[in-house]
């Protein structure tokens, strides 16, 4: 019986988070109830990932994950 894990941990904004199998960006931002959020950007390994290419961009064991949410103020 083969008990291979693919279990991968990513670290979003400073945490870190645990997935099971192929996981997109737009599945974490879905898990994460972000993936409907306006003024969005996400960066993997301090590379910006444009929103067109999340549905299709797999994570990979250990990458590291910034989110950043526009927000309005004066």
């Amino acid at each position: 019986m083969n008990n291979i894990s693919n279990e991968i941990t990513v670290n979003i904004n400073g945490e870190l988070f645990k997935f099971q199998g192929n996981v997109t960006i737009l599945d974490i931002l879905d898990k994460l109830n972000l993936a409907n959020s306006k003024g969005i950007a996400v960066a993997v390994n301090m590379q910006i990932v444009s929103s067109k290419d999340w549905k299709e961009y797999i994570v990979s064991n250990n990458d590291k994950i910034i989110i950043i949410q526009a927000t309005q103020g004066g």
